[in-house]
């Protein structure tokens, strides 16, 4: 490889104007240390310096932290809305100079080094990508997530390098704290196997972004749920549930979640089955009717997990025979059997029974005034 000062010449002292401030012998000497670790992460370092520190605002090139006082308002907490008031109190503010942020970039970087030169490499790389949609206050902990799966083995490289890789375009749709919990899964799958940990990683389907954030976080608890046990079928059910939940009208897709886990009652090998026969039946239903038999199918998930089975089973036929507007009537005589006598309501949304059949025919031959 080409001498370190070569490169550094090229990369840093020719390779463009560098923020006002920023003493060029001290990237020099992080570089050095860096070098003697990893000459690649090294390279990195040196390639992606210039776009870092492009990010760091004004107030940061200072050599030393700067402490200040800064004005905040404090709101009143009497309950009358129209009366606000100002509080003059003055809090101490710690602005980072550019050394805190930077330093911690490279020496965040050699500890990878130390460990796994691929990732350090990797972590160079994507760190532009990051600070595109992130902020430079994460980026430490960012690496350090890095670190952790690391930590796991000696196989988990490629987990952690698809990690940093594929997190930066999670962040064009995500906020940092989502990030975390879908790290947090990833944590959980290396414990298993590094080579799950890497799938689920470098999934970043655009299902994934079509959801709303509540959504994606309903599905991270799905598969929390199944990863303890399951980590294989969780990993699989992953893309599954983002795929169905791309189809479904989004007025329903988090009490589907919800539902999924309902019916699987406690059973993580349980939530994949129960999400695909709640999903089957309703992609068949416009959007409307999506959401009425959701509803419904939540009222009966609340009072009896079997009957509420059943009702799905039965859903089609119901919709396609009784007005819309009165398929909660119906549910409610089976909620009302349910009430009085739990055998005599299941076999009510079973259909094993004469009473549904009266109370259907009842609804097919009413008038919507």
């Amino acid at each position: 490889m080409e001498s370190l000062e070569k490169i550094f010449k090229e990369r840093i002292t020719t390779g463009g104007p560098l923020p006002e401030g920023v003493p060029i012998h001290q990237i020099f000497e992080l570089a050095k240390e860096l070098y003697l670790v990893s000459p690649e992460s090294a390279v990195a370092f040196l390639d992606h310096t210039p776009v870092f520190l492009s990010f760091l605002s004004s107030e940061e090139y200072s050599d030393e932290d700067i402490l200040s006082r800064v004005p905040f308002t404090r709101l009143p907490l009497k309950k009358e809305p129209e009366v606000e008031e100002t509080d003059t109190t003055q809090r101490l503010v710690l602005t980072a100079g550019w050394t805190h942020y930077f330093r911690g970039w490279a020496d965040q970087g050699r500890q990878l080094a130390k460990r796994s030169p691929a990732v350090a490499y990797q972590y160079f790389q994507s760190t532009p990508p990051f600070l595109n949609h992130g902020e430079m206050i994460n980026v430490r902990l960012w690496s350090d997530w890095a670190i952790q799966i690391l930590a796991v083995g000696n196989e988990s490289e490629e987990a952690a390098v698809t990690l940093l890789r594929s997190s930066p375009r999670l962040l064009e749709f995500m906020s940092f704290r989502e990030l975390k919990d879908w790290f947090a899964l990833g944590l959980l799958l290396v414990r298993d196997s590094s080579t799950l940990a890497s799938a689920f990683f470098s999934q970043v389907p655009d299902s994934l972004n079509s959801l709303y954030r509540a959504e994606r976080l309903g599905v991270f608890g799905l598969i929390r749920s199944m990863a303890k046990t399951l980590p294989n079928e969780a990993v699989e059910f992953y893309l599954e549930c983002l795929e169905g939940l791309k189809a479904l009208s989004s007025t329903v897709r988090s009490t589907v979640l919800e539902l999924a886990e309902k019916l699987a009652a406690g059973q993580p090998e349980k939530i994949s089955g129960s999400f695909q026969k709640i999903l089957g039946p309703l992609l068949s239903f416009s959007n409307p009717v999506q959401l009425l038999v959701t509803e419904n199918l939540d009222r009966l998930a609340e009072v009896s997990i079997e009957s509420a089975l059943h009702f799905l089973s039965h859903s089609k036929r119901l919709v396609s025979e009784i007005p819309e507007a009165f398929l909660g009537q119906w549910v409610d005589r089976g909620l009302e059997l349910l009430a009085e006598d739990e055998r005599r309501g299941n076999e009510y949304f079973q259909f094993i029974s004469e009473e549904p059949e009266r109370e259907l025919s009842r609804w097919k031959e009413a008038v919507i005034l």
